[in-house]
């Protein structure tokens, strides 16, 4: 089933959990977070998004880029690593804010959270649980191909990030989310089962 645990959640001794997603990108993290119906959700990428329409933002964004528009930097920063490096430091600060907002509103409830970059701003130490979820680079390619982009920028996409091997050993669930949304289902509701066991 390529699911694989490496905590078991009844092992866990919480009666609320902070739980991660994180993965490669077109890997299926949304589809999978979607699932956990009854949680509230954290989406670091809404949050991003969000930061974009700040008046703030888009000065700093167009003093480095000449433009604010989304589409345009992302292109530019996922062909060139200092420009990629300069979007982290730029939005993270106030994207792990927002996360510990989130978090501290819900303290009383089980979450789950959807960081694409958990590892890369440190903020695994958030969370008692991580779903690290993956899948082929050719699927990769073509998920990212289907939502409209070439096969150079997707390739920069998944080429910025860095390998998953050094990511697994700090997971406590890998899933490889190589075949259909139907089977991406079945995992997750495994793992919602589990939950319900606490």
């Amino acid at each position: 089933m390529n699911l694989q645990f490496f905590k078991t959640i009844t092992d866990i001794r919480f009666s609320m959990l902070k739980i991660a997603v994180t993965g490669s990108i077109a890997s299926g993290k949304t589809t999978l977070i979607n699932q956990f119906k009854k949680y509230p959700r954290f989406d670091a990428d809404s949050v991003v998004s969000k930061l974009y329409k700040t008046k703030t933002i888009k000065k700093k964004l167009f003093k480095r880029f000449n433009t604010s528009n989304k589409k345009t930097i992302a292109k530019k920063a996922f062909s060139n690593k200092t420009d990629l490096i300069f979007l982290q430091k730029l939005f993270w600060p106030s994207a792990i804010k927002e996360l510990k907002l989130f978090l501290s509103k819900n303290k009383d409830k089980t979450t789950i959270s959807e960081i694409p970059l958990l590892f890369e701003s440190n903020t695994e130490k958030l969370f008692d649980l991580i779903i690290l979820i993956s899948c082929s680079k050719p699927i990769q390619l073509k998920r990212l191909q289907k939502k409209g982009f070439s096969q150079k920028d997707s390739l920069n996409r998944i080429n910025s990030q860095r390998s998953l091997k050094t990511h697994a050993p700090k997971a406590d669930i890998l899933i490889n989310n190589s075949r259909s949304i139907s089977s991406l289902k079945m995992k997750a509701k495994k793992i919602i089962d589990s939950l319900s066991v606490i």
